[in-house]
């Protein structure tokens, strides 16, 4: 009886072995088929450009832990800062930016800003358009480190201010305070159309002031004799002044920004570039900024809504809401005063395409 039980005994001993063995076997195969599947969804520990592919698996909703990002949500534009503590062991600081997107103003770069801010080693001022080195440079560069986003090392913190590019003061202090290891990303559009835009924005501002205003007007004079809009006919003269039309002159700033940083720390695009073909132009910026791949076969174009859109990891798409068709809205004064600028505007725009090779707008 004794030797039939230590017999039962050694023969379960064996099975419960065996049992745990194919279990751990199963668990390791399991490990191993999970790491591999991660591996090829979020690339391995370094890529090409020498970054960690962590913030990749970071950012995964399935991730709790979020280590490797100071904020504490996915969404670039109400980002949640986690406790001090937090961001002191992760090495969060708020540094100076290594990226500017300078304009042109009018040329739709909120759109460029908002596909950008996606991107997880891309970190932006929670303020659009902080404009220090245009409007607020007598606040001092201890403000504008305040105004950037937190970072941990390997991320690069950008200033999206569209006023930059066309200020005559701004690519001097750019190259004195962020040195000429500064990137600098430029859209331009056509300039009759964003001489339109900023019209229009005149004109709408104006008319909402005069609205407010108590006007004595002369018998038979309406609002539209008032200038406006901005500009006028005789604005085109070599020697104009009116900011509403040299700011299209975009050939004309160019040699400003030259003398201050290399010519190769420069990518520039035009709007109908970043309508058209969307996931090229950002990939190539990926490549001038030396970052790992996000974009490529996340964006599409919404076929019925006319608007581009971002695939995120819960696959529900996120569209940005400027419509291509939105794009060229612009107010004109009459047809002939267009063709005016856009006569104004074409020995310029040649001397643009010819220093680029490329079309640029």
């Amino acid at each position: 009886m004794k030797s039939s039980v230590m017999a039962l005994i050694k023969i379960s001993s064996f099975s419960m072995c065996k049992v745990c063995e194919v279990t751990f076997l199963v668990i390791l195969c399991l490990w191993f088929i999970t790491s591999f599947m991660e591996e090829a969804v979020y690339g391995g520990d370094e890529d090409e450009t020498g970054f960690s592919s962590r913030l990749f698996q970071s950012n995964h909703k399935n991730d709790k832990k979020r280590n490797f990002t100071c904020y504490n949500d996915d969404d670039p534009f109400s980002r949640k800062l986690f406790p001090d503590k937090i961001l002191k062991d992760r090495g969060c600081e708020q540094r100076l930016p290594s990226v500017l997107v300078s304009g042109v103003k009018y040329c739709t770069t909120d759109l460029l800003t908002s596909i950008l801010r996606h991107h997880p080693y891309l970190v932006f001022p929670k303020t659009r358009d902080v404009s220090y080195f245009s409007d607020f440079y007598d606040m001092g560069i201890k403000w504008y480190r305040r105004q950037m986003g937190f970072s941990i090392r390997e991320q690069m913190n950008v200033d999206s201010s569209s006023s930059y590019f066309t200020h005559n003061l701004a690519p001097e202090r750019i190259s004195r305070e962020l040195l000429d290891e500064v990137k600098v990303i430029v859209l331009f559009c056509d300039p009759v159309v964003r001489a339109l835009r900023e019209s229009k924005d005149i004109k709408v501002s104006q008319e909402e002031l005069l609205k407010d205003m108590v006007v004595e007007l002369e018998d038979g004079q309406t609002t539209e004799d008032h200038d406006i809009w901005g500009w006028s006919t005789s604005d085109l003269g070599g020697s104009s002044s009116n900011p509403v039309v040299i700011n299209g002159l975009y050939i004309n700033f160019l040699p400003t920004w030259y003398k201050y940083l290399p010519e190769q720390n420069f990518f520039m695009l035009g709007e109908e570039r970043l309508f058209n073909n969307t996931e090229e132009v950002l990939v190539r910026i990926e490549k001038f900024l030396k970052l790992p791949s996000f974009y490529e076969s996340k964006i599409f174009r919404d076929p019925f809504l006319d608007v581009i859109c971002l695939r995120t990891y819960d696959f529900n798409p996120f569209c940005f809401s400027q419509k291509k068709s939105e794009k060229a809205v612009a107010v004109a004064k009459t047809a002939t005063e267009v063709q005016e600028l856009q006569k104004f505007y074409e020995p310029y725009n040649q001397k643009l395409q010819k220093l680029f090779l490329v079309p640029v707008l």
